[in-house]
């Protein structure tokens, strides 16, 4: 019986068992394992960089979203303020005091035998400063807005050709006026401030007397 060698039967058996080295094994996956861990790092740090972005642009968003708002709020601020001050001006056009309502009603209460000589005007304001609103203690304080106190007296100077005896006559007719009653107010009177003694006018040979009269008004506070 033919006998037959395989003389390649020892290098297949070491090419098999270098195949199946585990040394190989392990460095193959680990080279493997290596390789997945560098993709999922790359992978996370493509997600970080693009969050990252996302975050700068939501950022960006928000910053421009507080500007306007803060914008919205000054403009809402000014308006307010111009809106207080408007008010004022037309309460200050239809509460001031009226120079022409006043003479006219003056016309309205003379009586026989007074002639006015003088008529004197003085309004002086006392200002006072806008205190503007604060926070203390978590708290917000309101401000006060910036006020004016007028004060006005009208100093009435005039000749009674009666010697004295119509200037309380004359007293009581602008008191009776309606106007300068509502003018006037509860409780404030026309005052009697100074008197001549009777004497001689050189124009109508009469003997007269010279007084004074004095019109305190209220107090108005102006915002």
């Amino acid at each position: 019986m033919p006998i037959k060698l395989n003389l390649l039967a020892e290098e297949k058996l070491a090419e098999e068992m270098r195949r199946r080295d585990p040394v190989k094994r392990i460095a193959f996956f680990a080279v493997l394992v290596i390789a997945i861990e560098l993709f999922v790092v790359g992978l996370r740090q493509l997600t970080i960089i693009t969050k990252q972005r996302e975050l700068r642009n939501l950022q960006f968003t928000i910053t421009t979203q507080t500007n306007t708002y803060t914008q919205i709020l000054a403009a809402e601020r000014k308006l307010n303020e111009t809106t207080v001050k408007l008010a004022a001006l037309a309460k200050l056009c239809t509460n001031r005091f009226l120079w022409g309502s006043f003479l006219n009603a003056l016309q309205k209460s003379m009586v026989s035998g007074i002639q006015l000589l003088e008529l004197k005007g003085d309004q002086s304001y006392t200002l006072t400063e806008e205190i503007k609103p604060r926070t203390e203690g978590g708290r917000t304080i309101p401000g006060k807005p910036a006020t004016a106190i007028e004060r006005t007296t009208i100093i009435l100077r005039a000749k009674d050709e009666t010697e004295g005896e119509n200037i309380v006559g004359f007293i009581a007719s602008l008191q009776e006026n309606s106007y300068l009653k509502q003018l006037l107010g509860p409780g404030n009177k026309i005052q009697l401030r100074d008197t001549s003694p009777p004497a001689e006018d050189p124009e109508t040979k009469k003997r007269s007397v010279v007084f004074a009269l004095e019109i305190r008004l209220p107090e108005r506070v102006r915002q």
